[in-house]
């Protein structure tokens, strides 16, 4: 593709899937081509079958991501976010993904367990905690709000910010 010759080059990636259709690259490359031609649909064929035929592969399972977000199917994306943390746990950025996600479905519980995930990762912030209040208090869970709200107060002794807040709420 990128000497300018696609059509080569299609022709070859279509005889490399014929021949050992139980290969995922060639799939994979096809996927790409009908990409840069608008090809939305025979794309998303190429990677998904690419993807089931090497499963393991967090390439093809990242490049899946944007066709599950685009057809609005959650559900999968977050299957294949799971799936990438289980073989690499260090992608928090994952995790905040999956925390716009199950807020934008207004799935606060899992709101709150995402957020937990990543204070064990990374240790708790201000943020993650900042995070949690706003879950809690869409969740109604007063008693959840003034926990995470002391443990602000508590680590930021000198800071009214927070205490103002407090006052905002209650």
């Amino acid at each position: 593709f990128n000497a300018g010759d696609d059509s080569a080059a299609v022709m070859l990636l279509d005889s490399c899937s014929r021949m050992m259709p139980d290969r995922s690259e060639a799939y994979f490359y096809l996927s790409k081509h009908y990409d840069r031609q608008g090809n939305d649909s025979l794309k998303t064929e190429m990677m998904r079958k690419a993807a089931q035929l090497d499963p393991d592969n967090i390439t093809y399972k990242e490049a899946m991501l944007p066709e599950y977000i685009n057809a609005n199917d959650m559900d999968k994306a977050i299957g294949v976010m799971e799936d990438i943390l289980d073989t690499d746990p260090e992608r928090t950025e994952l995790l905040l993904f999956m925390l716009q996600i199950y807020e934008y479905q207004k799935d606060y519980g899992k709101c709150i367990e995402t957020i937990q995930r990543i204070e064990t990762k990374d240790g708790e912030s201000e943020d993650l905690t900042l995070m949690k209040i706003q879950a809690y208090t869409a969740m109604g869970d007063d008693k959840k709000v003034m926990k995470e709200f002391q443990s602000l107060i508590k680590s930021h002794p000198l800071d009214s910010e927070y205490k103002t807040m407090l006052g905002n709420y209650l």
